[in-house]
């Protein structure tokens, strides 16, 4: 189930913690709650770190994406980062409308009904 289903019954349980924050103060998080919210701070922690790119891939990342000023603090400049991101967006649309692509994505699908008539069948069931 998705994280925002399992914080819904988390919440709407009388006895979770996350649904009352004196419950919180008095009794810490149940399992649950701790396993939930565990799991949504490291989807976040991947997300971001796939987002943040060569910045968070290296200790030195974030040098190509600005530089220091005269008072010898680095200034961040947002296009430096967003740019490649939008030259590589236009080419995987480009590519998306692309007949090889197109072909692409029918092989894969035909490689997955292939995989699963194979599963059901008696041979897949043996192997």
């Amino acid at each position: 189930s998705s994280f925002k289903d399992r914080l819904g019954v988390l919440r709407d349980s009388g006895d979770s913690s996350l649904a009352s924050f004196s419950t919180f103060l008095k009794n810490g998080l149940s399992r649950e709650a701790l396993v939930t919210l565990d799991a949504i701070r490291n989807g976040i922690k991947a997300y971001v770190k796939g987002f943040a790119g060569d910045i968070a891939l290296s200790n030195d990342g974030w040098r190509q994406y600005g530089k220091y000023n005269e008072n010898e603090q680095f200034d961040f400049y947002p296009s430096l980062f967003i740019n490649p991101i939008g030259e590589q967006l236009k080419l995987q649309e480009m590519l998306c409308h692309s007949q090889l692509f197109v072909e692409y994505v029918n092989r894969k699908e035909r490689d997955s009904k292939e995989t699963a008539e194979l599963s059901k069948s008696d041979v897949g069931r043996f192997i």
